[in-house]
């Protein structure tokens, strides 16, 4: 897998240099060239949360420009022909044929896992709201090397409750609920708003390292029933928050 960063500006290097991962790839999300990349991301968010996709505008606009998507891919030719044909008729659904036909012809990096988080003017303090795995296993490797590559101390998420996500969210420990139900939002009875404190950005490289190494394995079965376990507690508190109400 290839790490990836989806962007523009100098702290797009920067950020680059941080990462755990040997060979970031800073793709300039200004360059015409790029336009089928961004529609794949497009695509894979609205694959993930088809409920809540993403719009473009937002994309660019809230992620892209103020720090960067940040993900892992690998080529085309190593991607699932059947998968690629949906983020193939997803783009053109939201961008039209020609973008479509530009995605299939497409030989760039396939973005497979996805995650943005943006800085806020507390340092090591950001917020995250954009997480995706199109392949198992991605999903906490990715959201681990993003938080590492713009060394975060707390994170501060937003989620839906019935989203597979939560499970990536309560692998890196738990969840402190600020609030759930949040009236603001478009999915305001299923969202939480929490908080991830205590976050050691050098130990993000040793997860994603795990990670890779026991796919597969029995360590990874025992890590998945912990996730479980913790998604439902996160769940059970999230809903007695609702119900003290």
């Amino acid at each position: 897998m290839t790490p990836w960063i989806f962007g523009n500006g100098p702290w797009c290097a920067q950020l680059a240099d941080r990462c755990p991962v040997a060979g970031c790839v800073i793709i300039d999300v200004l360059d015409p060239a790029t336009a089928p990349f961004f529609h794949l991301v497009n695509a894979a968010n609205a694959r993930a949360f088809s409920g809540l996709p993403m719009p473009p505008w937002v994309q660019l606009d809230c992620a892209c420009l103020p720090a960067g998507m940040i993900g892992l891919g690998c080529t085309r030719a190593d991607v699932d022909a059947v998968l690629y044909a949906d983020l193939a008729a997803r783009t053109r659904v939201t961008f039209g044929e020609a973008a479509g036909r530009a995605v299939d012809e497409w030989q760039g990096l396939v973005p497979l896992a996805e995650y943005t988080c943006v800085r806020t003017p507390a340092e090591g303090h950001v917020v995250g709201f954009s997480l995706y795995s199109l392949v198992p296993g991605l999903g906490v490797r990715t959201k681990a090397m993003a938080l590492s590559m713009h060394e975060a101390r707390l994170q501060t998420g937003i989620a839906q409750l019935d989203n597979a996500a939560l499970r990536v969210h309560v692998a890196l420990g738990p969840l402190d609920i600020r609030a759930v139900g949040v009236a603001v939002h478009t999915m305001s009875a299923m969202t939480l708003v929490y908080a991830h404190a205590g976050l050691a950005a050098h130990c993000f490289g040793r997860l994603h390292d795990q990670g890779a190494a026991s796919a597969g394995g029995r360590a990874r079965h025992r890590r998945c029933h912990q996730e479980r376990a913790r998604a439902a507690a996160c769940v059970i508190s999230a809903w007695s928050l609702v119900a003290r109400r």
